[in-house]
């Protein structure tokens, strides 16, 4: 094999062991990008719970008024 084929074969090796690390960053940055994904849905998730949490939480206090009161749930319509 001559000179120039020698190092053509070499310059091909590098290649494939750059694309091979290409791949493998890529593949990194996919990982990152999924995680993150779904850290922004978890995120999202925990704050319609909090949300939620208040809202049962005040309606829970409001009704606890209203029995207090004497009123019941319905407003003191009761016969």
């Amino acid at each position: 094999m001559s000179r120039y084929g020698q190092v053509e074969n070499e310059n091909n090796a590098q290649f494939d062991r750059l694309s091979s690390t290409l791949a493998q960053f890529r593949a990194v940055n996919q990982d990152i990008h999924n995680i993150a994904r779904e850290s922004t849905l978890i995120d999202s998730l925990s704050e319609q719970m909090s949300s939620l949490y208040d809202g049962i939480r005040n309606s829970s206090q409001g009704l606890t008024r209203s029995m207090q009161s004497g009123h019941g749930v319905c407003g003191g319509m009761l016969a």
